[in-house]
Formats: C-alpha cells, sequence, structure tokens
C-alpha cells in the first residue's frame, strides 16, 4: 500500500526541485536534474524506509523486542538478554 505523500517537502542540500512518484506496489521513482539530487533524494527514501526495520533489528538483537510490540515477544528476548552481560 502506498503511502500518503506530502504536496512538498523542504530539504536543505538539494540544488534544484526533486520529484518523488510512488507507484501502486510503493516502488518510488525519483526525478532531479543532476546525479547528486537524484543520488540525495535516493539516499533520503531508503533511510525513511529502512529507519523502522533497523531499529526493530537492534532492539530484536539487544532482547529489547518486547519493550515496543508488547508480552507477546518476551520469549524471544528473553534468551538475547541472558547471553548479552551490557542490556
Amino acid at each position: 500500500m502506498p503511502r500518503t505523500a506530502c504536496d512538498s517537502l523542504h530539504v536543505e542540500g538539494l540544488k534544484a526541485p526533486v520529484t518523488v512518484n510512488e507507484d501502486a506496489f510503493g516502488v518510488c521513482h525519483v526525478f532531479a536534474q543532476n546525479e547528486e539530487d537524484l543520488f540525495f533524494a535516493q539516499g533520503y527514501l531508503t533511510a525513511r524506509d529502512r529507519l523502522q526495520q533497523m531499529d526493530l533489528s537492534r532492539r530484536r538483537g539487544k532482547g529489547r523486542l518486547a519493550e515496543i510490540t508488547g508480552p507477546s515477544v518476551l520469549n524471544a528476548d528473553t534468551p538475547e538478554v541472558q547471553g548479552n552481560t551490557y542490556v
């Protein structure tokens, strides 16, 4: 399901306007007037999409997933906590 796009987003560092269209499959199509802006926008979109995944992986590795998902994952967190002395 595609995200609801905002009309515009102003990001410092761009030399020219960049257009991002998200299709029905959630794939972003980036259109820029130069390669530097294109790569900047692609990096921004990747970070936006991967932030939740990276946060969940970090919490899972530290045995702290139940903090945000609830007690149903405590059994998955317990072995991680027992193996990590830095938690």
